[in-house]
């Protein structure tokens, strides 16, 4: 039996396993068959990955296109909340949100609070009393932001349930994948 540790996750590759055998990771009891469906599971994701990463070095236009798209994904997020900054009248400007949005959505990605909540407005507070504005501003912007984010994402879930009503097929992600 050998080991790899990967940070946090254990990926355990199974070799020479007797029948009935079992493995302990971390203190919990796998049998030798649920240990190798683990195994093969991060294994088989793990070949995927690096597959698709060394995709780029044979393209390395890809990489600067994908590059390319994420700024610009960043840019319309950050045009997004000086929209709303602009429409409350909240004297911030590009730059600054430039900063702050990025950082805010990598803080919310933290696994300690559901949806970033409070964790997000906290951000948003910190950086805004830093540009010399009140805290309520910050507080607002991200407020809001959210609420027209979630305001967005329910419309898609009604377009999803009146396709489900009306009988259409609600593609998944494997046929999604299949047709490609």
């Amino acid at each position: 039996m050998k080991t790899r540790v990967l940070g946090k996750v254990h990926v355990v590759a199974l070799y020479g396993f007797e029948q009935g055998g079992g493995v302990d990771v971390d203190g919990a009891s796998l049998d030798a068959p649920a240990a190798a469906r683990a195994g093969q599971g991060i294994d088989i994701r793990l070949a995927r990955l690096t597959d698709s990463l060394s995709r780029f070095r044979e393209t390395p236009a890809a990489l600067a296109s994908c590059f390319a798209g994420a700024i610009v994904v960043q840019a319309v997020l950050v045009a997004f909340y000086l929209a709303i900054a602009r429409s409350m009248r909240i004297p911030v400007g590009f730059a600054e949100l430039a900063l702050v949005v990025p950082i805010t959505l990598i803080v919310q990605m933290l696994p300690i609070a559901m949806n970033g909540l409070g964790v997000r407005e906290a951000t948003f507070a910190f950086y805004f009393t830093r540009f010399g504005l009140p805290i309520e501003s910050g507080l607002l912007v991200s407020f809001v932001g959210a609420a027209v984010i979630l305001l967005f994402s329910l419309s898609g879930g009604a377009v999803y349930l009146a396709r489900l009503r009306a009988g259409h097929p609600v593609p998944t992600a494997d046929s999604v994948a299949h047709q490609s």
